[in-house]
């Protein structure tokens, strides 16, 4: 995504945003079901805050950024406002098609297509039995990627960054969730997840998203169930946690970079890398002690609005040690 809005050649946004779509479908399906096998049901209410605490203070802290940002730059108030309303709504994607054109905040519609996906799946598994989910999400699948297909045949836009023609990519993620709830497993080779991030890159290179986008689905299927499958992954290398700390705010602050650094490709690769050196304090200053108080004020809260019962305290101890790296993308 990143070498992509730098001006490197490939389609790496279109793939790499793909990728991040199963392994975030993958990791909260299997959040909200572990948590339901552990307590007979899904707190929602918990989960909305848990989400709201990872992605609300760090956007907020982008957003006002961005506009004096922009306001150094000599835009508007009207002008930094229209950029500022659809992602602090989670409405980019749809905005930007429809009502609005974006210059500084675009890259945004990604995130919305994630708290969509947050809004309504938890929702949407409540109401499906268990025994039926499974044949529910394949067939929920196929009609999500035939829509997809018609999206980007006829409206390549809302193809691109529609909630509606992307969620197939998440229902692929869902559904090796589920899979591996029912009890199954593959032994897969220590060398596979590499060769699956590998393989995936190199799709970068195909520039017909009909062929390309099912390829990579299918590919971080493999791979996230390669990642899963054995003890540590390649995810517990120390550079790939260090950006997935960073990830998220790497993703909202690059884009205003690259707006300043303008057209020269020298200076849009410092630009990206500055994006990570502002992204690393607000995950020290900000992110990361929000997170740690999440818990706390969500037992307060509850406490406040239940006074006679006791807060629910379900570990969730594999969201945590991934949570930076699931909203990385864009």
């Amino acid at each position: 995504m990143l070498t992509s809005h730098v001006g490197l050649p490939g389609q790496g946004g279109a793939v790499g945003v793909t990728l991040f779509f199963v392994l975030s479908g993958f990791l909260i399906t299997d959040l909200l079901v572990a948590e339901q096998d552990t307590s007979g049901t899904i707190q929602l209410g918990r989960f909305y805050f848990r989400r709201a605490y990872r992605l609300v203070p760090a956007l907020i802290l982008y957003l006002v950024g961005a506009g004096l940002i922009a306001a150094w730059r000599g835009m508007n108030l009207a002008w930094i406002w229209n950029e500022t309303w659809p992602p602090l709504l989670y409405a980019t994607n749809y905005a930007h098609l429809t009502v609005t054109e974006l210059d500084m905040n675009w890259h945004a519609w990604s995130l919305a297509v994630e708290e969509h996906f947050y809004l309504a799946w938890p929702l949407i598994l409540l109401a499906i039995p268990v025994q039926r989910r499974v044949r529910s999400i394949v067939i929920g699948l196929l009609v999500l990627f035939t829509w997809s297909v018609i999206a980007w045949s006829y409206f390549p836009e809302w193809g691109y960054s529609s909630t509606d023609a992307n969620a197939y990519a998440l229902a692929a993620g869902c559904l090796v969730a589920l899979v591996r709830r029912n009890g199954v497993r593959l032994r897969t080779p220590t060398w596979l997840p590499l060769f699956g991030v590998v393989a995936i890159v190199s799709l970068t290179t195909i520039s017909a998203h009909v062929v390309r986008q099912p390829l990579v689905v299918m590919l971080s299927v493999v791979t996230v169930l390669a990642c899963v499958g054995s003890d540590e992954g390649v995810l517990a290398v120390s550079p790939l946690r260090f950006m997935g700390r960073v990830s998220y705010g790497t993703y909202l602050w690059h884009v205003p970079l690259l707006m300043i650094a303008g057209a020269a490709i020298e200076n849009r690769i410092t630009a990206a890398l500055a994006s990570i050196a502002v992204a690393w304090p607000s995950w020290v200053v900000l992110e990361r002690h929000v997170l740690a108080r999440r818990e706390h004020d969500w037992t307060r809260l509850t406490s406040r609005i239940r006074p006679s019962q006791s807060a629910a305290n379900v570990s969730h101890t594999q969201l945590e040690a991934v949570d930076p790296i699931m909203e990385g993308s864009g």
